[in-house]
């Protein structure tokens, strides 16, 4: 492994240990929660805009 592969693997590592540490506390969980409940609405919403626009999926069938 080289040098750099190994300094993204020991980050990757400390990022995974303290993510983990900090999800036991609940309002980091209540958080991250509504952080990404918020960015779903806002895709939803954002996607309802642009269908009432004309704007339609291309691509999948």
């Amino acid at each position: 492994m080289s040098n750099v592969d190994q300094k993204i693997e020991n980050v990757a590592n400390k990022i995974e240990s303290a993510v983990n540490k900090a999800w036991k506390k609940r309002s980091f969980r209540i958080v991250s929660k509504s952080i990404s409940a918020t960015a779903e609405i806002g895709l939803m919403i954002g996607a309802a805009h642009l269908s009432q626009k004309g704007y339609v999926r291309v691509g999948r069938n």
